[in-house]
């Protein structure tokens, strides 16, 4: 699952074009998925952790 916070140039079917673009990259067996959020939560430290990887 990607997920991402809209900006002003995501549109309605941004979304589509980012799991397209990633199927056509990805082995078939991995699921594409985007979800919009409101923001990127920060780390105690501050920072914003902007890749993470959850099994």
């Amino acid at each position: 699952m990607f997920e991402v916070v809209p900006g002003s140039s995501w549109r309605e079917d941004s979304a589509a074009a980012v799991v397209a673009s990633l199927t056509a990259e990805l082995p078939a067996s991995l699921a594409v998925t985007v979800a919009e959020i409101e923001e990127i939560p920060r780390t105690a430290g501050g920072k914003r952790q902007t890749v993470v990887r959850a099994f």
